[in-house]
């Protein structure tokens, strides 16, 4: 399929699609970046690492079901408007699905994780997206 329209979001299904996901929402919140500015910048890595620590061990029952119907709810509303494929971030499980009834037709698009193996969503000029593994250059 030929994509000549896109939507991109991360920010907004996180609040959005994942309302549960109350953790993630505060570490993203612009007050935390603000807050986090008022300390030195070793103990700011500091204090960000351990937070990335408890989030990813307390996000593990959030990570491990993939939450699909709000995701494709979230991204008809897109595709509606004419869209013909939406990008999502935040949930850092790859997929590729295609919208079902009664959404508008659409690709939906759910970014990887890049640290766990270095996947990515590739847009050609001419309009094809897919998904593919970053090749080292030796």
């Amino acid at each position: 399929m030929q994509v000549r329209d896109i939507t991109y979001s991360d920010r907004a299904v996180g609040q959005q699609g994942c309302r549960h996901d109350g953790q993630h929402r505060v570490l993203r919140a612009g007050d935390t970046d603000l807050a986090l500015q008022a300390f030195p910048a070793r103990r700011r890595l500091r204090i960000i690492e351990g937070l990335e620590d408890r989030l990813r061990r307390a996000n593990l029952e959030f990570k491990q079901e993939f939450p699909e119907s709000r995701v494709r709810s979230y991204a008809a509303r897109f595709l509606a408007r004419g869209n013909d494929a939406v990008v999502l971030g935040h949930f850092h499980v790859e997929k590729d699905l295609e919208a079902r009834p009664p959404s508008a037709p659409g690709r939906i698009l759910v970014l990887p994780e890049w640290k766990g193996g270095r996947r990515y969503l590739r847009m050609t000029s001419d309009g094809v997206m897919q998904f593919t593994t970053f090749a080292r250059i030796h």
